[in-house]
């Protein structure tokens, strides 16, 4: 890559760390508690996951990029998984119809779906965070967790 395309992206990775930074300063010191209908804690969720996001464009180059990637992808994950679950769980008050439903149906159809798709996202990140476990094992100790080389061409070192 040529030194124009590094520095695209070295601004885009600056770029989307800072918008985060800015709204976890925004979520925490700058703004009134009743603006967040649900707490300041999901805004401030929302600007980590810009965070993590801005983070893993500015390690893409370097060489710990597979275990740092899978840290950040998983913790945007997370992220994501904690605010869908936050917002069904605290019970803010979504906006719209579907359908020609009353509103009280409306409501529990959004709190639903939402939560559904909270714990989807859960289980995914949960999925994510035990491969990168194992690839923090891996490196660490040049082997998987169950013993097994973690190459297939590497041979075994143990003694005999």
């Amino acid at each position: 890559m040529d030194k124009k395309g590094r520095a695209g992206i070295l601004f885009l990775g600056l770029m989307v760390a800072g918008i985060g930074a800015m709204i976890i300063g925004f979520a925490i010191i700058g703004s009134d508690a009743s603006d967040f209908p649900v707490g300041r804690w999901p805004a401030g969720l929302g600007g980590a996951v810009f965070l993590c996001a801005g983070l893993a464009i500015l390690l893409g180059a370097t060489p710990l990029r597979d275990v740092a990637g899978a840290i950040l992808g998983s913790m945007i994950i997370t992220s994501f998984a904690a605010i869908l679950l936050m917002l069904c769980w605290r019970g803010a008050r979504a906006t719209g119809s579907v359908l020609c439903f009353p509103d009280s149906w409306n409501q529990a159809i959004a709190r639903f779906l939402t939560g559904l798709f909270g714990l989807g996202l859960a289980a995914l990140a949960l999925f994510c965070w035990f491969h990168t476990f194992r690839g923090i094992w891996r490196l660490l100790t040049g082997r998987n967790p169950d013993g097994s080389a973690s190459h297939p061409h590497q041979e075994d070192r143990g003694g005999d």
